[in-house]
């Protein structure tokens, strides 16, 4: 889009400029930006989710190629990182979005999952919550505006169950944003939580982990309410 095009003077930089590249595995475009600049700027680059995970050994390789001085990886990626360029965790910000509604016991509670793809474990989360007195909502192929919108309605995300992804990532941090309780699998995650603080998400590793979380929450309405105020402040801390 013409918009998205930098005007002249942007290619005229210094080693006090950053370049942060978040255009995941799209190195083509990388050099051919870097041919254009002047100067000697300082380069990092982000990696986020499924193509960092199929590609991250060649995209070591190019992020080293471009010389990239740091690398921002969500918390489930650094498993898959070399030692250079270093790498560190990132929580993706949360912008201002509608809050959750609080949940005493009185009326359903609500449930949503969000499959940016298919590699969240879907079916085995519709599984783990047959015969559950719950409301629960799947969300997916619309806007974010929307998405952020519908996910307001409700009091948990269940955000994943692939224990291949292990993951914490940016449906996760929104959704504490807006006071949602997350139950998730987030077992490749722990190395993060060395340089960053946990966020409280209820760590599940499988379907019937995730029926048994969500059984304590119907029995116990205390936990939903409670589960909102730590997701709030650890939210207004970290994002």
């Amino acid at each position: 889009y013409e918009e998205d095009h930098p005007s002249p003077s942007w290619w005229h930089l210094t080693e006090d400029d950053w370049i942060i590249w978040t255009g995941d595995g799209d190195y083509d475009w990388w050099m051919q930006a870097l041919e254009r600049v002047t100067g000697n700027p300082r380069r990092a680059v982000q990696h986020v989710g499924t193509a960092y995970r199929r590609g991250h050994r060649w995209m070591n390789r190019m992020d080293a190629t471009i010389r990239a001085r740091v690398r921002f990886l969500s918390c489930d990626l650094l498993r898959f990182a070399t030692a250079s360029p270093p790498a560190v965790p990132r929580f993706a910000p949360a912008d201002p979005m509608p809050p959750s509604p609080r949940w005493d016991g009185r009326g359903p509670l609500r449930l949503c999952h969000t499959p940016s793809s298919g590699e969240k474990g879907t079916a085995q989360i519709v599984d783990a919550l047959q015969g559950l007195p719950v409301d629960f909502e799947i969300i997916r192929g619309v806007s974010w505006p929307e998405c952020v919108q519908r996910r307001a309605r409700a009091h948990v995300l269940l955000d994943h169950l692939a224990p291949d992804v292990g993951a914490f990532g940016q449906s996760a941090t929104e959704a504490l944003a807006q006071g949602l309780m997350v139950i998730s699998d987030m077992r490749h995650t722990s190395a993060a939580w060395y340089v960053l603080e946990r966020p409280p998400v209820v760590q599940v590793d499988g379907a019937a982990q995730m029926r048994v979380a969500v059984e304590m929450l119907l029995e116990e309405p205390q936990r939903v309410a409670d589960g909102r105020s730590d997701a709030l402040a650890w939210s207004a801390r970290n994002t």
